[in-house]
């Protein structure tokens, strides 16, 4: 069964490409033609109204985006970032080369701030491990940020480095696996004070494969000649951040 609407077309409205089969008409004028090709709408896609005789179509490729409205239309994500928090507790020093095991670094007078040490002159290495949502890095890229402060008084950078390794159900998870690998410098500003590195990118995993495991592993590089810091480098944790696609994020 056709249908056919009549209305008066308001600059900025909006329809679904779903519905432009359906005659569209402006007090009983036809406008679904006016001046403007819609033969490749998608499914999905937005058609707005630029003025009382004209459309136009606003592509949303992404489930994540949502109109917003206006004259023109425009679009954002309706989901925003999520976070999400590994402090130093949530990682376990390496059973070769391990850091320094969780350690109070803050003072007597307020709760402890808890770090893991890594020596200035020798590799050493701390992991965990975590399962991300189904659709944690829908069309956008998941990074991380180190956390870390220093107790002594020297001067100088710390060069962060680590990689992931992924399994999937039912995969051997001693077996050869997927790397990716990153590194961060960050500079030391004083003693006892927070430092944050800038963002960098995780890959981590394939959201067409779901459940998966992914393991992050952590060493200060101190073979990298940007590692100038001569004090232990306590690690808070790290922050990761992602968007979910809501709509198939079961």
């Amino acid at each position: 069964m056709a249908f056919t609407t009549y209305a008066t077309v308001i600059p900025g409205s909006m329809l679904t490409a779903a519905f432009w089969n359906q005659q569209v008409r402006d007090n009983g004028i036809d406008i679904r033609s006016g001046g403007l090709s819609l033969l490749n709408q998608t499914a999905g896609d937005i058609l707005w109204a630029k003025d009382g005789t004209h459309w136009d179509r606003l592509p949303l490729a992404d489930p994540a985006l949502m109109p917003l409205g206006g004259n023109p239309v425009s679009s954002a994500y309706a989901i925003g970032k999520h976070t999400l928090w590994l402090p130093a507790g949530a990682w376990s020093p390496a059973i070769d080369a391990p850091c320094g095991f969780l350690t109070d670094i803050g003072t007597a007078s307020y709760c402890p701030i808890l770090g893991m040490a890594f020596d200035p002159n020798v590799r050493q290495y701390a992991s965990t491990i975590l399962a991300m949502p189904k659709q944690y890095n829908f069309n956008t890229t998941v990074t991380g940020r180190i956390y870390w402060t220093k107790a002594g008084s020297g001067v100088g950078s710390v060069s962060w480095y680590g990689y992931q390794e992924h399994y999937i159900d039912g995969e051997n998870y001693q077996a050869a696996p997927n790397l990716q690998a990153w590194n961060q410098v960050d500079a030391a500003i004083n003693t006892l004070y927070l430092h944050v590195t800038d963002p960098f990118e995780l890959w981590l995993g394939s959201q067409a494969v779901f459940p998966r495991l992914t393991r992050i592993e952590l060493m200060r590089y101190v073979d990298d000649s940007a590692d100038t810091l001569t004090d232990l480098a306590y690690f808070l944790g790290m922050l990761i951040e992602y968007r979910t696609n809501l709509m198939t994020d079961l």
